[in-house]
């Protein structure tokens, strides 16, 4: 769910060009430790799932103006190896959809992998207690992973891009605002970052959902959120490993 959703030109070149650099080298090690005997088999595991990933992100919830990702089922399902190269992959190519730009690239690999590392090693946890079922186990480990995840990259994007690009919208209202951004600075001096502030500030403000508005707005609209990819990732660990429970052991073993 933690997708980050804005154009070139906005994140400062230290945060895009560290998060490439981390992204491939990690690339690096995830490819490496791959055997070449098994990389066979594993390229349809990653192919199908990163299809699947694109089709739950290019689908909007509805009820509240996000969407899943299903990063922590593919980490509960692939494992964390084969789960980082399948989120790199849908990114590259959600990149070149114009779900996000080119310079995002690294930072939503990166956000994305911290979700299906961090879903699969919940995930394990809770199983070692027999009382939970797979359900409960996918649904648990969604909830505190998505609970980091969305605050960090909120509180990343205030911090470093302003409110307007950090409160959930559609891209292409990230894509307007950059626009006219841009054309306002053209006519604008530096006496205007004080203005700036202050509508970075009233972006937050200025969000509504329900009877609630600006910070209230946000926090429900994430739990919201939250609680709806929990579920759904809930749902299909226990539909799979109630059909097809093979799936799971094989990431256990290797």
């Amino acid at each position: 769910m933690s997708h980050i959703h804005i154009p070139d030109g906005l994140l400062s070149w230290p945060i895009w060009v560290g998060s490439y650099i981390v992204m491939l080298i990690l690339l690096f090690f995830a490819l490496r430790h791959i055997k070449k005997e098994q990389m066979g088999r594993k390229i349809p595991y990653i192919g199908m799932m990163t299809a699947v990933m694109l089709v739950a992100m290019s689908i909007p919830l509805g009820i509240v103006p996000l969407h899943i990702s299903l990063a922590v089922f593919f980490g509960i399902l692939l494992g964390p190896i084969l789960g980082y190269v399948s989120v790199f992959v849908a990114n590259v190519i959600l990149a070149f959809m114009g779900h996000g730009g080119i310079t995002v690239i690294g930072l939503n690999t990166l956000v994305m992998a911290l979700e299906v590392s961090l879903g699969y090693f919940l995930f394990q946890l809770f199983s070692f207690k027999e009382k939970f079922s797979p359900f409960w186990r996918g649904l648990m480990a969604t909830v505190f992973t998505l609970l980091l995840t969305t605050s960090l990259t909120t509180g990343l994007l205030a911090y470093t891009v302003g409110w307007e690009f950090a409160v959930p919208h559609s891209h292409e209202h990230a894509d307007h605002n950059y626009d006219e951004s841009i054309d306002h600075d053209h006519d604008e001096d530096i006496n205007h970052n004080h203005d700036e502030i202050d509508h970075d500030d009233q972006a937050l403000e200025e969000l509504n959902y329900l009877f609630l508005s600006g910070g209230m707005a946000l926090v429900v609209i994430l739990a919201l959120g939250i609680l709806i990819e929990s579920l759904i990732t809930g749902g299909l660990v226990a539909f799979l490993m109630d059909l097809r429970p093979h799936l799971f052991e094989s990431q256990r073993k290797e």
